[in-house]
């Protein structure tokens, strides 16, 4: 078995101690073995990491779906409301990146576009169901 007794900035590894590399050479791993790049672990306290508004927020979501706006309190209507718009003015405050931008100009174009290609699809079709007439 491999003794190591930290002195000063070195460290003596090996079974005869005579192994002798400086700290800064050595590579430690402080990870969780078999947990993959980029994947977080779960919630160590196991819950969630929500507010209680956007848990209460969610709570409010299901019951309109459910049972429509008529099932809200006007108390709980006015808090969804409320935390929705909060949302909404949080998302129009960030500042958009050029990549964002990009993204949406290429939507709209491949959306037109695929406009386009069905009229003319669809002409083509009526044309060819006239002609057979």
């Amino acid at each position: 078995m491999a003794s190591q007794r930290a002195e000063g900035r070195r460290i003596v590894a090996g079974p005869n101690a005579a192994d002798v590399a400086d700290l800064d050479n050595v590579l430690t791993h402080y990870g969780i073995k078999g947990m993959k790049w980029g994947v977080r672990r779960a919630n160590p306290s196991g819950g969630d990491s929500s507010s209680d508004d956007a848990k209460r927020a969610v709570a409010l979501k299901t019951k309109v779906a459910k049972g429509g706006v008529n099932s809200l309190s006007n108390k709980e209507l006015q808090d969804y409301v409320t935390r929705m718009n909060l949302e909404k003015q949080y998302k129009a405050a960030q500042p958009k990146t050029a990549s964002q931008e990009a993204k949406k100009f290429v939507a709209d174009t491949l959306v037109n576009i695929g406009k386009q290609e069905a009229a003319k699809f669809a002409a083509k079709e009526i044309a060819k169901a006239l002609a057979k007439r």
